[in-house]
């Protein structure tokens, strides 16, 4: 991998651990809220059960201090029909008394009602204002998921960059590895042109003398490629005899003592891409040859892997 697209993998898990740990905050300050939410209707819950409870126990006073305001009443009235002066004035006393004291617990309940409202009422301005904050914390919430988005649409722009920028890099590998093994190639081909050359000349030499032609035999490794650029596959490996099958024949041109180059391709990841040998061809027959090697890398030859006369820059 370039240094390019090891950068980018990195920004790739910058961007990921922003936006996680933006997610974990966003989630606590909403747990927090829906905690602190709970808590406040509870203390509502309790102040208005309590509040009704005081409503209750003041209409009871009330009740109570109407039972005893009409006692006092009737009391007075029958006092008033006595001859017994001091006796009514006892009596008028006596239900003065009771009365003041209905009307003293009266005014201690509206007192504690009174307390009671003015605490209800500072518990709802509390929740107002709680509402308040919450709406604010959503509404910072809402920009927060934003954020949140444009940064995952960053991120996405930044990897289909890497993407792109990974598939060049990888076919700026190939390429080169081609042109390598193209190189390989030509360069082999030409000492071997230069050979035949020298062979020719020294031929022609013998010729102009009158001496005896010479046959020129092929030695054992020397590359003898056919005119043609025949291309195949191995289709076929025996790992034992050492001997391998090709897909292509003498209806390509192909003819016994001919020399194949052997290599393996890897379109995905080129760096994988290997130059293995050389194959020189024992048997031919019209769709198929077989050859053994002749010049190898020490790697294992597989079906599959390609043979061809010559390896030309770019070939698919």
């Amino acid at each position: 991998m370039t240094v390019v697209g090891k950068i980018l993998v990195f920004v790739n898990l910058v961007f990921s651990l922003v936006v996680g740990g933006l997610v974990l905050v966003v989630y606590s300050t909403r747990a927090n809220w829906e905690d602190y939410s709970t808590k406040l209707k509870a203390q509502y819950d309790a102040v208005n059960a309590e509040r009704q409870q005081t409503a209750d126990e003041k209409d009871r006073l009330q009740a109570e201090n109407a039972k005893i305001k009409q006692d006092y009443e009737n009391a007075l009235v029958a006092l008033a029909k006595g001859n017994d002066k001091d006796l009514k004035d006892m009596r008028a006393a006596g239900a003065v008394a009771v009365l003041q004291q209905a009307v003293a617990a009266r005014d201690q309940a509206q007192q504690e009602l009174k307390s009671t409202k003015e605490e209800l009422s500072t518990i709802q301005q509390n929740n107002l204002k709680n509402n308040s904050d919450t709406a604010a914390a959503q509404a910072a919430s809402g920009a927060r998921k934003d954020q949140i988005k444009e940064l995952e649409n960053q991120i996405g722009a930044a990897r289909t960059e890497n993407q792109k920028l990974i598939k060049v890099a990888n076919d700026a590998n190939s390429k080169r590895i081609e042109a390598e093994v193209a190189a390989r190639t030509l360069e082999g081909r030409n000492a071997q042109l230069e050979d035949q050359v020298r062979d020719l000349a020294r031929e022609l030499a013998r010729g102009k003398t009158g001496a005896a032609p010479t046959v020129v035999t092929r030695r054992r490794g020397e590359e003898n490629p056919p005119m043609d650029n025949v291309e195949g596959r191995i289709v076929r490996a025996d790992p034992t005899s050492d001997l391998v099958t090709i897909s292509v024949g003498s209806d390509a041109g192909l003819a016994q003592g001919h020399t194949l180059k052997v290599f393996r391709l890897d379109r995905r990841i080129p760096e994988n891409s290997k130059y293995l040998g050389t194959i020189e061809i024992l048997s031919v027959e019209p769709h198929l040859a077989v050859g053994r090697p002749v010049k190898r890398t020490g790697q294992e030859l597989k079906p599959g892997d390609r043979v061809a006369a010559r390896i030309l820059p770019g070939g698919s």
